[in-house]
C-alpha cells in the first residue's frame, strides 16, 4: 500500500505542476492554465491506476462486460463502434452523445450498465482524486463505459473479445513486468515486494479531461468517449 500511495501522490504532484506552470499566452499572468482560456483540455497518458489486485480487477471487468452483453447484445463492442463510425444524422447524433455536454452524457445509457461501470471504477485513482478535489479541480470527464486498455499485450495476444471471458482477459493483459530472473535467490518476503513493485494492474491510464468557464460549458459538444479495441500496436489505446 505504501508503494501505491507514493506513486499516487507523485502523479497528483505532476498533474498539479502541469496545470499551475503551463503558459499558453504571451505573458505569464500568474494563474493556472485552465483559468486563462474559455476551455482547457488535458489528455494523454496521465498514468493513474486502479488500486486493486489485478486478478480482482479482471474478474470485476468480466462481470461488468457480461452485464453489457445481456443488456446491449452479444456483439456489444462491435455494435458500439459501428454506431460511432457511421455518419450520424442530426437525430442520431444526440442519442450517441455527439451534441451533448459532459453532464448530458452522465444522464444517458442503461441504468444497469451505468451502475456496473460505476462500481467497477470505484478504485480508480483519478476519479477518486477529482471527486475529493485533490487534483484537476473544476475539470470534468465523460462517463467511462468501456474496458481499460492498460496493459494489454501487443498484437493478437491482446485481443479481449467481448471482455466477458476471464480466461481470455488473463491471457490478454500483462499484469506484472517481473521476470523469472527477478525471483532467483529471493525469499518469500522479497518475492512479494518484487511483485508489488512490478505490478501493472489493468487501468485507465489514457484520459481526456475538460475544463470550461461557467458561462461557456454548452459551447463544447461532446463526441463518444471510447476505447479503440483494434489498435493493438501499443500496450494502451
Amino acid at each position: 500500500l505504501l508503494i501505491y500511495f507514493r506513486r499516487f501522490k507523485l502523479r497528483n504532484l505532476n498533474a498539479a505542476n502541469v496545470i499551475e506552470t503551463a503558459v499558453l499566452v504571451g505573458d505569464n499572468v500568474g494563474c493556472s492554465v485552465n483559468l486563462q482560456h474559455h476551455h482547457c483540455f488535458v489528455f494523454g497518458d496521465l498514468n493513474y491506476r486502479i488500486t486493486d489486485d489485478s486478478q480482482a480487477i479482471l474478474e470485476n471487468l468480466a462481470r461488468v462486460c457480461q452485464v453489457e452483453k445481456e443488456t446491449s447484445g452479444e456483439n456489444w463492442r462491435k455494435e458500439r463502434w459501428e454506431k460511432i463510425i457511421k455518419q450520424p444524422t442530426e437525430g442520431s447524433a444526440r442519442s450517441m452523445g455527439l451534441n451533448a455536454t459532459v453532464d448530458d452524457l452522465h444522464l444517458q445509457g442503461s441504468r444497469a450498465c451505468e451502475e456496473a461501470w460505476s462500481d467497477f471504477q470505484t478504485m480508480d485513482e483519478l476519479s477518486k482524486a477529482m471527486s475529493s478535489q485533490n487534483v484537476f479541480y473544476g475539470f470534468k470527464e465523460a462517463p467511462i463505459s468501456f474496458p481499460p486498455s492498460f496493459r494489454r499485450k501487443r498484437g493478437e495476444a491482446g485481443d479481449c473479445g467481448d471482455y466477458s471471458d476471464l480466461a481470455v482477459l488473463n491471457n490478454a493483459f500483462t499484469t506484472t513486468v517481473a521476470s523469472d530472473e527477478d525471483f532467483e535467490g529471493k525469499d518469500e518476503a522479497q518475492k512479494i515486494e518484487i511483485l508489488k513493485k512490478n505490478a501493472r494492474p489493468p487501468s485507465y491510464t489514457d484520459r481526456i479531461l475538460l475544463y470550461s468557464m461557467d458561462d461557456r460549458e454548452k459551447a463544447i459538444q461532446m463526441g463518444p468517449y471510447e476505447l479503440c479495441d483494434n489498435l493493438t500496436a501499443k500496450e494502451q489505446t
